[in-house]
């Protein structure tokens, strides 16, 4: 599994999986599995120090996976402290970023599991990817996928053609720039 899919999150909250350790009763077993359906990722690649460092403009096996072999295109986003620590008591939303962890192998079984585990951990074969994810939390959004709108001081710094992007390619995505300024895709996990 790969990006948003590869969570431990998505293991660790099964029913069946709550039903193991749980050793209170389940009558909360329900409502805190539903919980997990809440949470919407989306994922990013991200230098060491999440400046202006080209170092993963770079990374050429990153454009072949993930740039449909060099024919997308990348976006370098500017997001503010304000959006990425965002919360808001009056409609139960909140925003958090999270630099992945890498690691050979986590208990399922575990009686607990904290947010950057669940959401921020990776096999250690991903490790190159230098990922970071936008966790989004919000109970009043059941839909599988959803639109962050950014705040007015994040924004777009830069849009990086891969070498076989086309010209007709790069004029659709230059006419709806201004569209991918103030949303991101979020995906549920």
């Amino acid at each position: 599994m790969n990006d948003p899919f590869d969570t431990l999150a998505l293991h660790w909250s099964k029913f069946e999986n709550l039903k193991n350790y749980c050793h209170r009763g389940g009558a909360h077993l329900g409502a805190l599995h539903k919980t997990f359906e809440y949470y919407k990722i989306r994922c990013f690649c991200g230098d060491k120090f999440l400046g202006q460092n080209d170092e993963i403009l770079r990374k050429i096996n990153m454009w072949s996976s993930y740039a449909d072999v060099h024919r997308g295109y990348c976006i370098r986003y500017n997001f503010s402290n304000k959006f990425i620590h965002s919360n808001s008591e009056e409609k139960l939303n909140s925003n958090r970023i999270l630099r992945m962890s890498y690691g050979n192998q986590y208990n399922l079984q575990s009686p607990r599991i904290y947010t950057n585990v669940a959401f921020g951990l990776k096999h250690n074969s991903w490790k190159e990817e230098e990922e970071v994810r936008l966790l989004n939390f919000n109970p009043l959004n059941e839909k599988e996928v959803d639109y962050l709108e950014l705040d007015s001081e994040s924004k777009i710094e830069e849009i990086v053609f891969g070498v076989y992007c086309t010209e007709e390619d790069k004029k659709i995505l230059l006419n709806h720039v201004s569209l991918i300024i103030i949303i991101l895709n979020l995906v549920r996990c």
